[in-house]
């Protein structure tokens, strides 16, 4: 391989790694609210009989037993529990994470 070609394909690894590291910041923000909302919801569920439920077809709101809705402590959404989207977010992340280790290894870069 010329050094010219060579040049050529570690530029292109080093832009793909650019570009994986960037997607893996928008996989770790989602994956951060995701845990944040779960999180909200399962310490609300831990004391049902100190919070009031509000439940309709998309969503579950969460306020504390005694106040009014409009201060919600939690709230979950359909979306936040279906399994085909939570199994394509983190096999997505898995695998941007490992394509960012591999390039790193590959541009002998920490």
């Amino acid at each position: 391989m010329s050094e010219e070609a060579e040049q050529a394909a570690k530029w292109k690894m080093v832009e793909e790694l650019r570009t994986k590291k960037e997607h893996l910041v928008v996989l770790k923000s989602e994956l951060k609210n995701l845990a944040e909302t779960w999180t909200e919801f399962a310490r609300a569920i831990q004391s049902p009989d100190l919070h009031l439920f509000a439940v309709d077809p998309q969503k579950i709101t969460v306020g504390k037993w005694g106040e009014k809705l409009t201060r919600p402590v939690a709230e979950i959404r359909d979306s936040n529990v279906q399994w085909d989207s939570l199994a394509k977010l983190v096999a997505d992340y898995q695998k941007t994470a490992d394509d960012t280790k591999r390039l790193q290894s590959e541009l002998n870069l920490p």
